[in-house]
């Protein structure tokens, strides 16, 4: 997000057509509209997403720092993906999960070689066929969506009220939240469509 490396992301998430994961700190740097967002990972996060990173063989990680409210058990996390991490901190690279590529720099750089590097290996191997993964991971988003029970007293779910102030404020909207379950139902029920600037 600090970066402004939302036009960057895009491309590079078209060019490798694989899913996208934005953590609480990512949230609005990709649109949730898009086919291949998956939702938000860890212990708040959506079933898709989750999955998503459980089940990867490769982890694309652009200034996110593995922490333990996205990863759970570290030991257990992701445990047959091979890690590309970039971060612009060099003390967050390997700090929590070890990376097979570190990347030390600015995503708003990286990624653009990232995407030039994955277009040249496409055209000398081909384009991975993603089908199978996209028809699971697409089952999954429409059999876990996140929910919320009604209150039993006729009052209004809180979540409720959260994603109908997102409805009504649009794109243009910018939410700020404190610390506690709120933040958490802003990240959830809130759709951040709208790109950061940059």
């Amino acid at each position: 997000m600090k970066a402004h490396a939302s036009v960057e992301l895009r491309e590079l998430a078209e060019v490798t057509g694989a899913p996208v994961v934005t953590t609480l700190m990512a949230r609005g740097v990709f649109p949730d509209s898009h086919p291949q967002h998956v939702g938000m990972p860890g212990m708040h996060g959506t079933v898709s997403a989750v999955t998503a990173l459980q089940q990867s063989d490769l982890l694309i990680t652009l200034g996110a720092r593995f922490d333990d409210r996205v990863t759970g058990i570290l030991k257990s996390f992701a445990p047959n993906a091979k890690v590309i991490h970039a971060d612009i901190d060099p003390a967050e690279i390997s700090k929590n999960r070890t990376a097979d590529v570190p990347i030390v720099g600015s995503v708003k750089e990286i990624i653009p070689e990232l995407t030039e590097a994955v277009k040249t290996q496409f055209e000398a191997v081909g384009t991975p066929d993603l089908t199978t993964w996209w028809a699971f991971l697409n089952n999954l988003k429409e059999t876990y969506p996140l929910g919320w029970t009604e209150p039993e007293d006729g009052l209004s779910a809180p979540q409720r009220v959260i994603e109908r102030i997102g409805a009504l404020t649009g794109p243009e909207a910018v939410y700020v939240a404190g610390v506690g379950q709120h933040q958490m139902w802003a990240a959830q029920f809130i759709k951040y469509e709208r790109r950061m600037p940059g």
